[in-house]
């Protein structure tokens, strides 16, 4: 079970990311498929009496009707979290607005995530993992990409991370949580036995470190000592960490 201010964020961030979709439903006109519009948030005038109406699959009718699926989607998301919470607690969950708040500053923000491209790193590789669209390094990257996945969080690998005054360095992934809004670096160290390996894995973690970047809010390491396979519940569990870290961060 998520944390009860997790929860809240979730709900928050699925009401307002509501507010820019249009509303409608699906219909027949003169023996074609259409969609009616009866709310949309670039056209005031648009009401449930004063609706649009677009053949499905016209220009317009495509984007709207796509436009439509997606709202159904986050609506079906919303009803089952406001579920779970009526199930866990009392009262009703606190009205957040957003953008949120936050208490300290980091230079590993939203704004840099979405302006930054992946695949940046110089150094080739000797595997070609590609996972949804990103250039992975190692079975354990995707294993970690699937997982994040799976917790519905997107991402990003080997962007460019050039701190003020820093040299540059390349996270293996950097993943975004939207109720949060904030990135989070992840770090897989997949060959900790080996004495070379740790080392050099303990020196990357000082580029974060020395760049004022901090553990279990920017960055979270996730160490393996068995180079064959992830534990999936330890993997969840430091995402977690690092998702209270940065709410204890937000003024809320």
């Amino acid at each position: 079970m998520i944390n009860k201010t997790h929860h809240e964020l979730k709900i928050a961030y699925l009401r307002d990311r509501l507010k820019n979709y249009p509303r409608g439903t699906f219909g027949m006109h003169r023996g074609k498929r259409v969609v009616y519009i009866t709310y949309d948030p670039t056209d005031p005038d648009v009401t449930s009496v004063k609706r649009k109406r677009f053949i499905c699959d016209s220009k317009e009718g495509l984007v709207y009707s796509e436009l439509l699926r997606e709202a159904y989607e986050l609506e079906r998301e919303l009803k089952e979290l406001l579920f779970k919470w009526e199930e866990t607690y009392k009262g009703m969950p606190r009205d957040i607005t957003f953008p949120l708040e936050r208490k300290t500053r980091s230079f590993l923000d939203k704004e840099l995530y979405f302006s930054s491209e992946s695949d940046q790193n110089p150094l080739k590789r000797s595997n070609k993992i590609i996972y949804k669209g990103q250039y992975l390094r190692s079975k354990n990257e995707l294993l970690a990409c699937q997982a994040l996945d799976k917790m519905g969080y997107e991402f990003k690998s080997e962007i460019a991370l050039t701190p003020p005054g820093f040299k540059t360095f390349f996270p293996d992934v950097i993943f975004y949580i939207r109720e949060i809004e904030k990135p989070v670096a992840l770090e897989v160290d997949g060959a900790m036995d080996e004495k070379g390996y740790r080392y050099k894995a303990y020196q990357r973690a000082d580029d974060y470190f020395d760049a004022g970047l901090m553990e279990f809010k920017d960055v979270v390491f996730f160490r393996l000592t068995d180079p064959y396979s992830i534990d999936m519940d330890r993997f969840n569990a430091v995402v977690n960490a690092a998702i209270l870290a940065n709410i204890d961060d937000l003024n809320i």
